[in-house]
């Protein structure tokens, strides 16, 4: 079994193999024999031999020989399926060097001196060895149908002077705990079948048994302790822990750099080796991303499994991914927690230290078994390193997912970047070379032409340069120069920049072209007359799977839709709400005004523009049919497990995991214009979109003809109402305490149901995909008050539950306390109108409903009996620097930061979130405050800081609230008029 890859290594469950044995980096040239034979006669006649020597170092040389010197051979002439040409073959053979890191600069000399042209020469060895790997059959975290045991480590280590010595600060403390994971997996890639079965993960958090490993002080104890931590790594297959690639992994690695350099000591020789050979077999240092903001890190292999990133992959939705805040998120609560803070680690006892570090990793062995019921299955379904996968984006998994597709099927894997960012730079090009209207020339030639005129990308200090900016400097950007290399396998949109780039002309607003997209049936509440009116049992007509089978059964992705040409018979007409007319008038494309489109009722504005789809299987749609069918047979396992009472958390957190790759593979990855990717194509984006558009016309068309009332419509589905009354609904009578009856149904729920099924057997058939499914959802009562915002009520264990769609309800700046005085008045709103019968009428009743409750709880709450938890702000806070001055003077954000940073007695370095509560008096230090009803972060002060609760200002968090209120509803003329209950907190 493949657990994973190394520039070096290849992992497996029982040994380690040099991976030169496996592979060997190369990069594709274009043109077979007719650019081999050339290729070869210029090596020949140059007579240039590798670098390598004996005595010389390549790092020291590189700079002063051949680049071509580093080819260590050609491969023979293979045919390669064209990825910007749907249908297209071209042949290739490959280059291999001897080294990956020179793939670039070799690929550079081929295409800016020798005139050839090259592919696939961007993508990093660890993704280029480990996806050809896995074409092969040598698939990651693979048991064969075998039960198989993986080890884990998890561990968290303490350098008490970190502060004062930062990466010289010796590891004195490194806790960890060792336990299993079992599992059985399969996969079959000609079948895109998938079988992942997690059997068991042994022991449990509070009963782990923790190795303290202690060198107080540093010196010779600490190489013990390090050398005792990496013989227990050396035997895991998993290494985790919370942060460890940026900081814990990153630190031993530097620690024992430190000794075997010589800086910190003498080692004994077998302590050498020991590290030498830790530092060589199981680390890789690298750069990871999170949000786009880059980091150095450590790897230590075979599997770093961070539960930082893990957290940030599966529960983004969360305020805080601090270990001390996923614990209690997760419920991981050790009695008597011990806390130290970072700032007086270098002064708190020992015994206290060594307890905190304790409880440090009992809750990351409780996250770390979350955390791996959801990465594991995800690595294997993708075949993506854990490390990877957890720190990547949407966009980098789906590229990574189709170069194994690519490799197995022999496709040209395009260029990633940023089509925004490249139209930007041939948009600079073409100017600069005197050409102003970029259409009346063949772009890619000028573009080629341009940029070996140019030369190659400058080197290290001058990179960086982007076009949107300056043009004249010599050479081009990295950026361009991985595009431009590829010739005429460059992807289609080269030819217009202008469309991906001058979104302006677009759009007088600006912004990015892929928003220009339809997006969903926006049937708004005022539309249909439906807003402001309690609908009574509500079945939406749920597209949850909608965009991912679309791209399925119609076969869509970035290498099978291409734009259809006048004259040319199209396969489909997408739909544009925005495009620039030089584009429909220049463009040698077919396109028709919404006026020829008369049957395409949903379009309000914009044009058809023709495609053509390939026959073909795309590699996007390869790889989802492997993520849908691990998902149908995880949910069928669901289904059954439920039927018969089993424990199937589990198995709910593989689906979700899934579930949220797979919806994240659809339109989104095709039209990220301002995200590094390999599958920019406008129109395949278009083309689901446009289908899902089609889709939800067709439901509503159908509940209309049959006389349903459809209330809503967004990219969730089409939301019909089936009644005026509550009464039918047993869990609403029973959390009202009221006896009800049969109901009165405007829209019989079983006739709904049978027209959903009714069309899931239309779009079955029209999309020639069985596993196309509108699912029925069910709530007891919902309130509209405008697009994108609503309320939604269900009852559970006798309870009517209340929760809230759009950033109306979000309230994420306000206090907890908000959304739940909301509830408080909603359930009161929902008591008086459990009936009504003219729309109209309930309309205003439920507005004076809504008016007369909130002053009524807003002015009798005691928020002096309130949780503290409900009163907390929680709000990030930066260092002043970051906070741009205006004319000269400091923002109030800056000064906060400051009057913060002077309050905890340390300067606030980097982006922290802090828990507030408003006070009556401001922060210390601050001149003229101001208290802001929404943000008052003048009296904002650290929870942990507030001693004296009767300094807490109550009326603030009424007004607070009120305001809230009015709001999320637009309500006006609501004011306070008495206050209540403010007395000092007892």
């Amino acid at each position: 079994m493949l657990l994973n890859v190394s520039g070096k290594y290849l992992y497996t469950d029982s040994e380690i193999l040099p991976i030169q044995d496996y592979h060997n980096p190369y990069f594709l040239v274009l043109g077979g024999d007719r650019e081999r034979t050339p290729l070869q006669k210029i090596l020949n006649e140059s007579r240039i031999e590798s670098p390598r020597s004996e005595d010389q170092d390549i790092a020291n040389i590189s700079g002063k020989v051949n680049p071509l010197a580093h080819i260590i051979r050609l491969g023979e002439p293979e045919r390669y399926n064209s990825f910007s040409r749907p249908g297209t073959e071209q042949q290739v053979f490959k280059v291999y060097t001897d080294e990956s890191r020179f793939v670039p600069e070799v690929s550079d000399a081929l295409f800016f001196k020798h005139g050839f042209y090259t592919a696939e020469h961007d993508i990093p060895y660890i993704q280029r060895a480990a996806s050809d790997l896995a074409a092969q059959g040598k698939w990651i975290l693979d048991s064969e149908g075998k039960d198989t045991t993986l080890r884990v480590l998890c561990y968290d280590i303490e350098t008490p002077n970190y502060e004062r010595l930062q990466g010289r600060a010796p590891a004195e403390i490194i806790g960890f705990t060792e336990f299993d994971v079992k599992f059985n997996s399969s996969h079959d890639l000609d079948k895109e079948e998938f079988h992942f079965d997690l059997r068991e993960i042994t022991g449990n958090w509070r009963e782990d048994v923790i190795w303290p490993l202690q060198a107080r002080g540093g010196g010779e104890d600490e190489i013990k302790i390090i050398l005792e931590f990496i013989k227990h790594a050396q035997k895991a297959h998993i290494i985790s822990g919370h942060n460890i690639l940026s900081f814990d992994n990153h630190h031993i690695y530097n620690r024992m750099k430190s000794y075997l350099d010589g800086g910190e000591g003498i080692l004994a020789e077998h302590e050498r080796q020991l590290l030498m050979e830790f530092r060589d077999k199981y680390t890789r240092p690298e750069n990871f991303f999170t949000y786009g903001k880059k980091s150095l890190g450590v790897n230590f292999h075979p599997i770093s499994l961070d539960t930082y990133h893990g957290a940030l992959q599966f529960y983004r939705f969360l305020d805080s991914f601090s270990l001390k805040n996923l614990a209690k998120f997760f419920g991981i609560l050790i009695p008597e927690r011990e806390y130290v803070d970072k700032n007086e680690m270098s002064t708190v006892d020992w015994n206290r230290l060594m307890t905190y570090n304790r409880h440090d990793v009992q809750e990351q062995a409780g996250l770390t078994r979350i955390i791996l019921q959801q990465a594991l299955p995800l690595a294997f379904s993708t075949g993506m390193p854990v490390e990877s996968l957890l720190s990547s984006g949407a966009t980098k998994v789906w590229d990574y997912m189709t170069m194994i597709r690519g490799a197995r099927h022999k496709k040209i894997i395009p260029a990633t970047c940023r089509a925004h960012g490249v139209s930007a730079g041939i948009n600079r090009i073409l100017r600069n070379r005197g050409i102003e209207d970029p259409n009346m020339v063949k772009v890619k030639e000028e573009f080629v032409q341009a940029a070996r005129e140019l030369g190659p990308p400058m080197k290290s200090t001058q990179q960086g340069r982007n076009f949107d900016n300056d043009g004249d400097d010599k050479g081009i950007t990295k950026e361009l120069a991985r595009v431009v290399k590829y010739g005429n396998e460059m992807p289609d949109w080269v030819n217009y920049p202008y469309l991906a780039f001058n979104t302006r002309r677009v759009n007088e607003k600006g912004g990015d072209l892929g928003y220009h997209l339809p997006g969903g049936m926006t049937i708004q509440p005022v539309d249909v007359n439906s807003d402001f009116i309690p609908w009574w049992h509500m079945i939406v007509a749920d597209v949850g799977a909608m965009y991912p089978t679309i791209l399925k059964g119609m076969n869509v992705g970035a290498d099978t839709v291409r734009l259809a040409r006048k004259g040319e018979e199209p396969d489909d007409w997408v739909w544009l709400k925005h495009i620039t007319e030089d584009f429909l008038d220049r463009e040698d494309v077919l396109y028709r005004p919404l006026s020829d489109m008369p049957t395409e009722v949903y379009a309000d504005k914009g044009h058809f523009i023709g495609i053509k789809l390939s026959q073909s299987s795309g590699l996007v749609n390869l790889a989802m049919t492997g993520i849908l069918n691990l998902i149908f047979k995880i949910k069928a396992d669901l289904k059954e497990g439920t039927q018969k009472g089993e424990d199937t958390k589990t198995l709910k957190m593989m689906y979700n995991s899934l579930k949220g790759m797979r919806n994240a593979g659809t339109h989104g990855i095709l039209v990220a214009s301002n995200v590094s990717c390999r599958q920019f194509n406008l129109w395949g984006g278009a083309e689901i979109t446009t289908t899902g558009q089609r889709i939800l016309q067709d439901a509503m068309d159908e509940f209309e003809r049959r006389n349903m009332r459809v209330v809503y419509g967004d990219t969730d589905g089409i939301y019909v109402a089936c009644a005026r009354s509550s009464f039918g609904i047993p869990g609403v009578n029973t959390a009202y305490g009221v006896r009800g009856g049969s109901g009165d149904y405007f829209s019989d729920p079983d006739e709904v149901l049978r027209v959903i099924q009714h069309l899931n057997e239309r779009w079955r058939d029209k999309l020639n995909y069985p596993g196309f499914e509108l699912e029925p959802e069910y709530s007891d009562a919902m309130l509209f008050v405008k697009h994108k915002n609503y309320l939604i009520w269900n009852t559970r264990d006798g309870q009517l539950i209340m929760s809230t769609k759009g950033n109306n309800f979000k309230g994420s700046d306000k206090a907890p306390i908000a959304r739940k005085v909301l509830e408080q008045i909603m359930f009161r709103v929902l008591r008086d109108h459990q009936e009504w019968t003219d729309e109209v009428k309930v309309k205003e009743s439920i507005k004076r409903s809504i008016k007369k409750h909130t002053l009524d709880i807003v002015e009798k709450l005691d928020l002096t009996t309130v949780d503290l938890a409900d009163l907390t702000l929680v709000q990030t806070v930066r260092p002043p620097a970051f906070y741009k001055e205006r004319g000269g003077s400091e923002s109030n954000l800056a000064v906060r930061s400051k009057a913060l940073g002077n309050l905890l007695g340390q300067n606030i370095r980097t982006s922290s979130k802090f828990r507030f509560l408003v006070l009556k008096n401001p922060l210390t230090g601050i001149q003229n405050p101001t208290k802001s009803g929404i943000r008052p972060i003048d009296y904002m002060w650290p929870v942990e800081r507030v001693t004296n609760l009767s300094n807490i200002d109550l009326d603030w968090y009424r007004d607070m609230i009120l305001n809230y209120i009015k709001g999320a509803f637009g309500l006006r003329e609501m004011e306070r008029t008495v206050q209540i209950g403010l007395d000092a907190f007892v």
